[in-house]
């Protein structure tokens, strides 16, 4: 069906929830003085730095804003996998109204980066048709395309995330937290999609998960 190239359209869309983002942070330049004398440029400060002191449901609203904005810029472009990357964490996020924006964003990249026999070239071509797999409960499968994606790029923190989320399924409780921690590992901000993704509902209430979506662990 064809779409507006400008505004998208709402409907269904299965389960989209995972890929950490890529910048965190962003730079502050400082400006030139009067006198026309550069003054150096501020160096970037890590997000931990800059959220610390505030309520994890503002840290959450913040990161969710701060994707959203970086995933229209990357579709716009043209950009479509990588802005569905991006949009699937938005659409966990606490904001009701920027979730469901991000899901219709979701189905048009879907439709445009659509292949019949994918070809996995990158770890996101990895990660775009294991998350398929997951969604049709085809988990055996998908455990096979996430091994040899992170064969590939074993740093790639979304692809230990949809492994996480997939060996939960399978009902692998140790294989998904020994997952899920090295994706945290691999970036920080995914405790929070964690916190509201749903197929991880039911573990991160007890420990050991628990304690390693808190920090403390």
């Amino acid at each position: 069906m064809a779409m507006p190239s400008n505004t998208p359209k709402a409907g269904n869309s299965k389960r989209d929830s995972r890929r950490p983002p890529d910048e965190s942070s962003r730079l502050s330049l400082a400006g030139s003085t009067p006198s026309g004398d550069a003054k150096p440029q501020a160096k970037a400060r890590p997000a931990a730095e800059l959220h610390k002191g505030m309520r994890p449901e503002r840290v959450a609203e913040l990161v969710q804003t701060e994707l959203f904005d970086k995933a229209t810029a990357l579709f716009q472009a043209g950009k479509y996998g990588l802005a569905r990357r991006n949009l699937e964490r938005v659409s966990l996020g606490p904001n009701a109204s920027l979730a469901h924006r991000a899901r219709v964003y979701i189905d048009i990249c879907r439709q445009r980066t659509a292949r019949k026999r994918p070809d996995l070239a990158s770890s996101e071509d990895y990660y775009n048709y294991a998350l398929q797999l997951v969604n049709n409960r085809k988990l055996d499968e998908a455990l096979r395309v996430l091994k040899r994606g992170l064969s590939k790029d074993s740093g790639a923190a979304d692809l230990h995330y949809l492994k996480a989320v997939a060996m939960t399924l399978a009902d692998e409780e140790r294989a998904a937290y020994l997952a899920l921690k090295k994706a945290i590992a691999l970036d920080a901000d995914i405790r929070f999609i964690a916190r509201g993704d749903p197929d991880l509902r039911g573990l991160i209430q007890r420990e050991p998960f628990a304690g390693l979506i808190a920090g403390s662990t």
